[in-house]
C-alpha cells in the first residue's frame, strides 16, 4: 500500500519502501536454503548483479547486471577504468545501494579479474568481492 497524502486538491502518493525479504542461495551447494533479510539479502543481491550479464536473461530488467561484454579484448587500463564504472552504474540500480567506493581490481587470469568493492548501503557499509569475466 502506497502512503497518500493531500495537499490542496491534488493527492501525492510517495513510494513505500519496499522489505529486502528473499530466498536465502547456498552459493556452495548452488541452492535456496530458506530465507534472508535486511544486510545478508543486500549482501546477496550485490553477489547477484556482479554475477549477472546485462541484457541476457529475459527474467531479468535492462538495468540488472553488469555489462562486461564491451571490455572483451580491451586493454588493461580501460578494463580498470571502464569496469569501475560499470560496477558503479550496475549496482545503484538496487535501491538499497547509495555509493560505490573503494573498487580494486587484480587481473587473476587472462580473461579473468578479481573485483573488490566496498559498498555503502542503507543498512551499512559492505565490502564484496567476485571474478569476473572480462
Amino acid at each position: 500500500m502506497t502512503p497518500k497524502t493531500v495537499v490542496g486538491s491534488l493527492e501525492v502518493s510517495t513510494q513505500a519502501e519496499l522489505p529486502s525479504r528473499t530466498y536465502k542461495i547456498d552459493w556452495e551447494k548452488g541452492r535456496v536454503v530458506g530465507m534472508t533479510d535486511g544486510q545478508e539479502a543486500v549482501q546477496q543481491a550485490i553477489q547477484k548483479i556482479l554475477q549477472t550479464k546485462r541484457f541476457s536473461h529475459l527474467i531479468y530488467s535492462w538495468n540488472y547486471g553488469v555489462e562486461t561484454d564491451q571490455l572483451i579484448g580491451k586493454s588493461q587500463q580501460v578494463v580498470e577504468s571502464e569496469l569501475r564504472r560499470l560496477l558503479s552504474e550496475a549496482l545503484t540500480q538496487d535501491t538499497r545501494i547509495k555509493a560505490v567506493t573503494d573498487v580494486v581490481i587484480v587481473r587473476s587470469a587472462r580473461q579473468t579479474s578479481l573485483v573488490r568493492v566496498t559498498v555503502e548501503t542503507i543498512l551499512g557499509t559492505l565490502r564484496e568481492e567476485v571474478s569476473i569475466y572480462v
